[in-house]
């Protein structure tokens, strides 16, 4: 992703993904599936952060 910056891949990402999403996906996408895509995301960060333990 183009997005990421690579000091912080984990906030870069993040923050690159949610402006993607507000700016596109959101207005398109219905609430239920954005919480879902949202709670996805989620998970996959806690898993990461917890791999650096």
């Amino acid at each position: 992703m183009r997005s990421c910056d690579n000091r912080t891949p984990l906030l870069g990402c993040t923050f690159g993904l949610i402006k993607v999403t507000v700016d596109g996906m959101y207005t398109i996408l219905p609430i239920n599936n954005f919480d879902h895509f949202y709670k996805i995301l989620e998970s996959k960060m806690v898993e990461k952060d917890f791999r650096r333990f």
